[in-house]
Parts: C-alpha cells; structure tokens; sequence
C-alpha cells in the first residue's frame, strides 16, 4: 500500500480447457439422428463453452422451425467431469406437431382479389408453416401496395384431425 493506491496482485492458475466429451440425442422422430448431429454442429474433443451450446441449440431450433415444427422445444442438460476437463451434453427434443398448411382464408381484403393475395403469399398447400414463411409473404402483401394493414397467421383449423404428428392448418390473412 502506498499513498498513491494499493495493489493486490491476483494469480491465476489456468487449468486445461474443456471440450464436448459425449452427445447423446433424445427425441428425434421426424429428423434422423445424423441431421439432428449436423445442425448441433457439437463433435467430441470439440472446444466447451456453455454460449456455444445455446447457439447449437438456437440452430437446431430454427431447423426445426423450418420444417414446421413451431412448438419444439430444445433442452440441454450438461454434465461436468473436472477430472477428464470434459462436458457430456444431453438433447433433449419435443418435436411438437407439424404444422402443414392446407388452406388460405383471406378476410377482409374488399375490393382485392384473393387470387392477388394468395400470388402474393406463395404458400403451397401441404407445405410446412414455417413462420418465417407466413411473415415474408405478410411483406409481399404490403409490397403490393394494396394494404396498409396484413395479419398472416398459422391457426389449427377446428375439427380437424393431427395425423402421424402433422397438424394441418389454415393460413389466416386479415
């Protein structure tokens, strides 16, 4: 200590950095394994951070998202060995229905033809909702310059029956 200030040396002892030790994968049903692997992108002897993880499991989240599976949920659980400086992760996936859209309701639109809206759209029957999807086709609507206000929405049509894990439903446009 002086007048000036007081210095307070700090050691640090630097161990090995962890890596991934084992990636078991549990849940998948309607994506194999090996695809599962790719977007995780998590290989044994691979450097461990806890933000690379989340950023594995946003990816497969998104792969996911892609395909229609709009409520997965992706859970990671970890586990430490110091001994070994390595991480066992364990996926834990909920797929979720599909969901596939099987038809367009436009509502709403006076004085537009559905036909420019369902053009504008570019929604395929018995393709997957992906809500990304739904949104660039709400752009396209605006970029007609026919609405000033557009709502796109994936809505479970009522009665109908989720088969083999595929939800059908209907394109809302409002």
């Amino acid at each position: 200590y002086s007048r000036d200030g007081a210095v307070l040396p700090i050691r640090v002892q630097e161990g090995p950095p962890f890596t991934f030790g084992s990636v078991s994968i549990s849940g998948a049903r309607a994506r194999a394994e090996d695809s599962v692997r790719k977007d995780l992108a998590i290989d044994a002897g691979t450097p461990y951070t806890p933000a690379m993880l989340q950023a594995a499991r946003q990816v497969l989240i998104r792969a996911y998202a892609t395909e229609g599976f709009n409520t997965v949920t992706v859970d990671a659980r970890s586990t430490v060995d110091v001994a070994a400086a390595s991480v066992d992760v364990g996926i834990s996936i909920q797929e979720g229905p599909q969901q596939v859209v099987t038809e367009v309701a436009v509502t709403g639109a006076e004085g537009v033809s559905p036909g420019v809206v369902t053009a504008a759209l570019r929604l395929e029957p018995g393709a997957p909702a992906h809500l990304e999807t739904l949104y660039a086709g709400r752009r396209r609507l605006f970029q007609t310059g026919l609405f000033r206000r557009a709502d796109v929405e994936a809505t479970p049509i009522p009665g109908a029956q989720t088969t083999a894990g595929v939800e059908p439903v209907r394109a809302d446009v409002t």
